[in-house]
């Protein structure tokens, strides 16, 4: 019973790490076209920062 419940308890980390990726890769796409039209250096940070948060999300 306990290896079954981690079992759908690792299933469901899975599940939330996909969709948390999934959210950050259309926000940093979102984000560099941003960037790219109004060239504003708070939004080329914020980009940075998305790029950085996709990262580490693919690295869990």
């Amino acid at each position: 019973m306990i290896l079954e419940e981690l079992k759908k308890l690792a299933k469901g980390e899975r599940l939330a790490v996909h969709i948390s990726n999934a959210a950050n890769l259309v926000l940093f796409v979102a984000k560099v076209y941003a960037s790219v039209k109004s060239r504003s250096m708070a939004v080329i940070a914020s980009t940075l920062d998305s790029l950085l948060d996709l990262l580490s999300g693919f690295i869990l």
